[in-house]
């Protein structure tokens, strides 16, 4: 973060693009929902394809949101919140790195 910055402990999140890292966001969230860290499928599902918004209309100027499709299908929060302690932070750091040690 650059000097004089704090951070709102929001969000933390991660793209995963399948087709660069071999894996899915879906898989990474499975296998860490079966460790009992909780993650989210951020933005998911795109606005457009909500129910209350489906059939609305909404493009982009190019007719098509498949910059929204591709954020929404790839993307997963992980865990950050603003009492998080480094053991958690740990166990999240070393879950992610067995689960790229299996693929």
């Amino acid at each position: 973060m650059p000097a004089g910055t704090t951070t709102s402990y929001y969000i933390l999140s991660v793209y995963i693009d399948r087709k660069v890292l071999g894996y899915s966001r879906d898989q990474l969230h499975e296998f860490f929902r079966e460790r009992g860290i909780m993650t989210r499928k951020y933005f998911y599902p795109a606005l457009h394809k909500q129910t209350t918004y489906k059939g609305k209309g909404m493009k982009s100027k190019k007719g098509n949101l498949s910059v929204t499709e591709a954020v929404s299908d790839n993307v997963l929060a992980l865990p950050l919140y603003s009492d998080i302690s480094k053991e958690e932070m740990d166990r999240v750091i070393r879950a992610f790195g067995e689960f790229t040690a299996t693929i």
